[in-house]
Parts: C-alpha cells; sequence; structure tokens
C-alpha cells in the first residue's frame, strides 16, 4: 500500500471513529480503533473498529464507497454503479467482517475463557456492523442484515443485556493488550506483518483451517462441472473456495 492510500484509509478511520465517539456515550461503549490481533496459529486480522458494551460487542468494517450499491449477504461480490453508468464489483464486506467476527471470538477465548465465547455469539452478542459511508445509496436494501450502514443507529438498537462490566472490562484489557502497533508510522511493521499473513492465508492446502471460519478445508466437487476444488467442510454454512 502506497503512503497515500495508507494516509487516506487512516484519515478515513479516524473520522468514523470520531463519529463514534461523538455520539456514542464514553461511559457505556467502549471503543478501540485500527486493531490489528496476532492469532496462535501466527496468523493476523485486522479490524477496522471495535466497540463493546454490556449490550453486545459491535465489529465495525469501514469502506469509503460512493455509488449506487447493489448485494446480497450471500454474494461473493457486490457491486457498485457510479453517475455515467459506470459500475465495479468489490468483495462482500459482510465475509470479511464474519472472519474478524471469528478471528475476534479464537483470540478472546484463549485470554478470558471463563466467558465462553463461541461462534453461536455472532448476532447475538457479537455484532457484524459494516459502514459504507455517506456518499453510497443501497439499492439493496431489503436483502441486506440492518448492520449494514448506520453503525450508531445500529448500535443504539441493542438494549438487552449480553455481557457482565466485569467481562467488557476484561474484553477490552486483553484487546489492549495483545494489539500490534496500530500508529500512521509505527503500524507500517504491523501492516506488512498482516499483508504476509493474508498472502499465507490464501495459499493454504486441504486440512488446514479454512480462512474464514477456521473449520477444515476439504476436497470437494462442483455439481455443474464435477472439477475438484478445495473448500471449507462447513458448507453450507461457509461457502469459502480457494481460488
Amino acid at each position: 500500500m502506497s503512503v497515500k492510500n495508507r494516509l487516506k484509509g487512516w484519515l478515513g478511520e479516524k473520522f468514523v471513529a470520531a463519529i463514534n465517539w461523538a455520539l456514542l456515550d464514553g461511559k457505556i461503549y467502549r471503543q478501540m480503533n485500527n486493531i490489528t490481533l496476532e492469532l496462535e496459529d501466527g496468523s493476523t486480522t485486522q479490524i477496522d473498529h471495535i466497540v463493546i458494551s454490556v449490550y453486545g460487542m459491535f465489529v465495525i468494517e469501514t469502506k469509503d464507497i460512493s455509488g449506487w450499491i447493489y448485494g446480497d449477504k450471500k454474494d461473493k461480490n457486490w457491486t457498485k454503479k457510479l453517475k455515467g453508468g459506470k459500475t465495479y464489483s468489490f468483495p462482500n464486506p459482510l465475509r470479511q467482517n464474519y472472519r474478524h467476527q471469528c478471528s475476534l471470538i479464537e483470540f478472546l477465548t484463549a485470554r478470558c475463557p471463563d466467558i465462553g465465547l463461541s461462534k453461536s455469539d455472532i448476532d447475538t452478542r457479537i455484532f457484524s456492523n459494516v459502514f459504507l459511508g455517506p456518499d453510497c445509496e443501497l439499492k439493496t436494501r431489503d436483502k441486506l442484515p440492518e448492520g449494514v450502514s448506520g453503525s450508531i443507529h445500529f448500535i443504539r438498537s441493542k438494549t438487552e443485556i449480553v455481557f457482565s462490566e466485569p467481562e467488557v472490562e476484561r474484553m477490552v484489557a486483553a484487546i489492549e493488550d495483545g494489539k500490534l502497533p496500530n500508529g500512521l508510522i509505527s503500524g507500517i511493521s504491523t501492516h506488512r506483518k498482516h499483508v504476509e499473513s493474508l498472502k499465507e492465508r490464501h495459499n493454504r492446502k486441504i486440512g488446514e483451517p479454512c480462512p474464514r471460519c477456521g473449520e477444515a478445508l476439504v476436497a470437494r466437487k462442483r455439481k455443474k462441472d464435477g472439477n475438484e476444488f478445495v473448500g471449507c467442510s462447513g458448507f453450507p454454512k461457509c461457502r469459502y473456495a480457494k481460488q
């Protein structure tokens, strides 16, 4: 990533963080920004924003996207259409954020095992929130979960207590203690480490953990042509396929 793009991304994340801080009560919601965590297997996960309260843990993915947005929860890619008719595809951010949720569960389970986090907590205690920015319009709003865009409203909508105050404090402390350096300059080495982790993750083979959900990768066959490919053993819940 160039210095210019890194600065742009860093400023964009700071902007979203500032909005969150301004509109969320800091006595209730604990916010952490630009978090890179190293997992037990040496891989890393980079999460734009994490907000934790007694009402749940919110994993926020931010995208600087404009135009009309078309997509479904299960789609591999979404489409954006700009003025003039140009269209572009981009990876489904819900899929990306699902892996962040799974990685965060893995990280916290190793450090706070008695809290009892598991994948069953996704959408009940650990929520995905995708913030696409103010310059886009979701044209398939009815096909997407409520956590897509409008981060503050979504966070405030959760009012059921699912964590105790001590659990919140312990999880925040574990993340703060375990995160890699994330400053504009100090985070350069962290970014390089994460890029190498991404390259390694997408070269995984049969028997190794799925990069999206952690289940084992297996040899599978496509129904339409009978060709073999490496995919997740958790299918159909997880539809990861090695490209």
